[in-house]
C-alpha cells in the first residue's frame, strides 16, 4: 500500500503490478504511506530479502523457512530506544523509527502499562490481562463534583428603590385611582340613566384597563430589564459550566460506561454468534459444496 503518482491505485492492482512501495531498485510509481518505516530502517540482508519477496521473478522469494531465520538474525540485531523502554528498533536505522513515527502520525503505537493504585497490579490495556473490573473501580474513585454545588453563592444585598421606580409606582397609584373613578362613574350612569349604555359600557370598560391593565404604572419595562438580568445572570452560568470542565468528564465517564457495557456483552454475543454458526453450518457448506459441483458440471 502507498501513494500512486498518477492517480488511484488500488491494492488488488498494485500487487498484481508488483508496485512494491518501499523498492529502492525499481520505478513502481509509488510512495511508501507517511509516517511509515522505510527500507533503509533495516539492515542489508533485510532489505534485499523484501525486495526479492516483492519482486516480479517468483522464483527469486525467500521461502518461509528462510525469513525465519532473518528475522532470528534481525532480532539479534535491535537497540533499546533510549526515550522509551517499551522501543526496540534495527540498530541499523541509528536512531529509533517508533519514536520518529510517532512523531509522524500523532499516534502512540505501544500503551504502557500503568498503576491502577498501590498494592495493586499493573494492568495493560493492549494485555490480554486488562483486568475491566479493577479499571473500572479505579475509574469509580474519581468523584465528579456536582456542579449546582460549586455555583458561588449569590448575595443578596439590600437595595435602596431608585427615583425613576418610586415615579413609576405614583404613577400606577394615580392611573389606578383614576381607573377606579371612572369605573364609579360608569356604575352610576348605568344606574341612573340605563338607556345611556352607549355611554357607561365604553367608560367602565376604559376604567378597567386603566385600573388593573398589566401596563399600569408603566411596570413591564421594569418586567423587562429583570428578565433581561435573569438571562444575562444564566448565560454567564452556563458558560462557567462549560469553562470549568465538568461538562466534558461527564461525557467522558458515560462514554466509558458504555464501552464497559459493550465489553461486557461480548461474551455472550460471542456464544450467540457460536450458536448461530452451528446451526447453520452444515447449510453453509452444503450450499458452497453443491456451488462449486455445479460449476464443473457447467458446459
Amino acid at each position: 500500500m502507498g501513494r500512486y503518482a498518477r492517480g488511484d491505485m488500488p491494492v488488488e492492482k498494485a500487487i498484481t503490478e508488483h508496485r512494491f512501495a518501499y523498492s529502492k531498485l525499481r520505478d513502481t510509481g509509488m510512495t511508501p504511506p507517511p509516517g511509515a518505516c522505510q527500507l533503509d530502517d533495516f539492515p542489508a540482508f533485510i532489505r534485499t530479502a523484501f525486495e526479492a519477496a516483492f519482486a516480479p521473478a517468483a522464483t527469486a522469494r525467500p521461502t518461509a523457512h528462510q525469513w525465519v531465520k532473518l528475522l532470528e538474525e534481525l532480532e539479534g540485531a535491535l537497540s533499546k530506544c533510549g526515550a522509551n523502554a517499551m522501543h526496540f528498533f534495527p540498530s541499523a536505522a541509528g536512531k529509533c523509527v517508533w519514536c520518529r513515527m510517532e512523531q509522524q502520525i500523532g499516534i502512540l503505537l505501544f500503551l504502557p502499562s500503568f498503576e491502577l493504585g498501590a498494592g495493586e497490579n499493573p494492568a495493560d490495556p493492549g494485555a490480554a490481562g486488562f483486568n475491566l473490573a479493577a479499571v473500572w473501580a479505579a475509574i469509580e474513585r474519581v468523584k465528579i463534583p456536582d456542579q449546582d454545588a460549586l455555583l458561588p453563592a449569590l448575595s443578596s444585598p439590600a437595595g435602596s428603590i431608585s427615583d425613576e421606580a418610586r415615579s413609576c409606582r405614583r404613577d400606577g397609584l394615580t392611573q389606578r385611582w383614576v381607573g377606579l373613578l371612572l369605573i364609579g362613574v360608569a356604575v352610576a350612569l348605568m344606574a341612573a340613566l340605563p338607556a345611556l349604555w352607549i355611554v357607561y359600557v365604553p367608560l367602565g370598560l376604559f376604567g378597567g384597563a386603566k385600573a388593573f391593565g398589566s401596563d399600569v404604572g408603566d411596570g413591564g419595562k421594569f418586567q423587562s430589564r429583570y428578565q433581561a438580568a435573569e438571562k444575562a445572570m444564566l448565560d454567564a452560568v452556563d458558560r462557567w459550566r462549560q469553562r470549568i470542565g465538568l461538562v466534558e468528564i461527564q461525557e467522558l465517564k458515560e462514554a466509558l460506561a458504555d464501552a464497559k457495557t459493550k465489553l461486557e456483552l461480548l461474551p455472550a454475543i460471542e456464544q450467540s454468534r457460536i450458536r448461530e454458526h452451528e446451526a447453520t453450518r452444515r447449510d453453509s457448506q452444503l450450499h458452497n459444496y453443491l456451488g462449486r459441483v455445479d460449476k464443473r458440471l457447467q458446459p
